[in-house]
């Protein structure tokens, strides 16, 4: 007997051999050409049987071939919720830090530190926002998608806060505490899928960790000029890559939605930026920042 799957999310040989295996174990062939599986099997076999092979390696299939999606097609409440955190979380960062660095370090703070404080607010909140949209998600994940996903965040989260420190801080220390940014994010981030995206996504973090430091000290001598904005401008916009590729991955997988409230989000942005702030501020300096 032969059928016909269409597996979307089997992305690499890694997949095929994967899926070939567990085919082989309930006594189907299987024959790939790109996501379409064309399986030989005794008529006992059943087609849910089949399905749930496919599903136990984290994979989704049909038995047509997938109408595609663009992204912003998988949008939901979810998404508009995230967004909506965001921006309330990024305007009371902005009036905490006024309200408490403010009467600390005089009128001339704005001026000094501006600028880098504006940027961990940014940063704080997208790692945040990236690591709280994926654990919303309840389903699983291929494992090169966790990967990526891990070395995604993991290396955008330490090299924009590795940028900030390394520029304010100086390389020591933006590299010692970037990279434990980044090893932490790549972790959480990669543990969707166990310890091989979870290994991906620290060993990116400790990579952007020391990379961003290294940027910016090499930057001071000449000065920053226009080039930290489109920095941190091409680095947001793909550490927001992130939510994209996870919308696209389990937007047609089966998988539960978990609305995460407001003060959660709210208070690990404002850890995470109250932390770097003080770094800022009152940690040591290096030779040639600012």
């Amino acid at each position: 007997m032969n059928t016909t799957l269409y597996v979307t999310d089997a992305e690499c040989e890694s997949c095929e051999k994967v899926l070939g295996r567990a085919f082989e174990r309930i006594g189907a062939k299987a024959r790939f050409d790109g996501i379409k599986v064309e399986l030989t099997h005794e008529p006992s076999i059943t087609i849910e049987q089949l399905f749930d092979v496919v599903r136990s390696r984290g994979y989704s299939a049909t038995l047509t071939p997938p109408v595609p999606k663009r992204w912003h097609d998988h949008i939901g409440d979810l998404e508009k919720l995230l967004v909506r955190n965001v921006i309330v979380t990024l305007a009371a960062l902005a009036i905490l830090q006024g309200f408490v660095i403010g009467p600390l370090k005089g009128g001339a703070w704005l001026q000094q530190y501006g600028l880098w404080l504006g940027l961990v607010d940014i940063v704080a909140v997208s790692c945040v926002a990236a690591l709280w949209h994926l654990r919303s998600y309840r389903g699983t994940v291929t494992c090169m998608t966790g990967m990526m996903l891990g070395m995604i965040l993991g290396m955008q989260s330490g090299l924009l806060f590795g940028y900030i420190i390394g520029a304010t801080n100086g390389f020591f220390l933006g590299a010692l505490i970037a990279s434990a940014i980044g090893i932490f994010f790549g972790y959480a981030a990669g543990n969707c899928c166990g310890t091989m995206g979870s290994v991906q996504g620290m060993m990116a973090g400790f990579m952007g960790g020391t990379m961003g430091p290294m940027i910016a000290v090499m930057l001071a001598a000449s000065g920053f000029g226009l080039f930290t904005p489109w920095f941190f401008l091409v680095n947001i916009a793909l550490l927001w890559t992130f939510s994209v590729l996870l919308m696209q991955h389990m937007g047609d997988k089966p998988h539960e939605r978990i609305r995460l409230d407001f003060t959660t989000f709210a208070a690990y942005c404002i850890i995470l930026a109250a932390a770097a702030t003080l770094v800022i501020i009152f940690g040591p300096r290096g030779p040639g920042v600012i």
